[in-house]
């Protein structure tokens, strides 16, 4: 359907209120932010609702998290 997705998570920590865990779905790796407990090498079913899409590079990404801390 319609922003659905599937893929196996790669990696998964806890992030303080909630789980962090990068999901790769074909040629993409998605970092998501989720209160439920998975297991690395699981496969997971994804709805990404339009207006929470955030596309940044992999730089960015590593840029914003070191900025976090």
């Amino acid at each position: 359907g319609a922003n659905y997705l599937s893929g196996e998570v790669l990696t998964f920590g806890y992030k303080g209120d909630d789980y962090e865990i990068t999901v790769r779905s074909g040629d993409i790796t998605l970092l998501v932010h989720t209160y439920t407990k998975l297991a690395v090498g699981e496969t997971v079913y994804l709805h990404i609702p339009e207006d929470r899409i955030r596309i940044r590079r992999r730089e960015e990404v590593a840029t914003i998290d070191e900025e976090s801390n």
